[in-house]
């Protein structure tokens, strides 16, 4: 007789509890975590919330001269607890390469901000020549720095006196 009273005491009080109208709905949330470098900044998400880039929670990327900035992952629909980090990427230009006199195969070159360029040495078309370097605003440029221009520009090549070994061969 006493399981069956508190069984009907737990049925009531079960009622009861429906009757008032207590929500248990439980509501997930999740944190993003965005870092840009050594800064962080958390935003805490509602079940079925998302964001997109233009959120004014959503930090801006930085703007760095050469670089563009992106998020390591999309944040269209956020579904679940992650951290987005700012990558940064160099920009690319374009160098085109004015042989002044010699032979290129190809005379533009794509180049990578913040990378040491990959661009080719024209061939002098006079045997008593040798290639010297280039010049860019009328300043001798070294190829074996880093790119550090934010835009297009035309390298002239310029040529040094070499030995003409033709004669020793004939």
């Amino acid at each position: 007789m006493k399981k069956i009273f508190l069984i009907i005491l737990f049925l009531i009080f079960l009622l009861n509890i429906s009757a008032c109208g207590i929500n248990t709905t439980i509501i997930s949330t999740y944190e993003v975590v965005f870092k840009i470098g050594n800064q962080e900044t958390k935003i805490v998400l509602n079940e079925g919330e998302s964001l997109s880039i233009k959120d004014e929670r959503v930090p801006s990327l930085p703007i760095e001269t050469g670089y563009e900035y992106y998020w390591n992952k999309d944040i269209k629909t956020i579904n679940s607890s992650m951290t987005l980090t700012a990558l940064k990427k160099g920009k690319t230009y374009t160098v085109t390469v004015d042989p002044n006199g010699g032979f290129m195969d190809e005379t533009r070159f794509l180049v990578t901000y913040g990378e040491i360029p990959n661009i080719a040495i024209p061939t002098s078309t006079s045997k008593a020549s040798d290639f010297a370097f280039y010049m860019l605003d009328g300043v001798e440029f070294d190829l074996n720095k880093e790119w550090n221009i934010d835009h297009d520009v035309t390298l002239k090549a310029f040529y040094k006196e070499g030995t003409d070994w033709s004669d020793i061969y004939e």
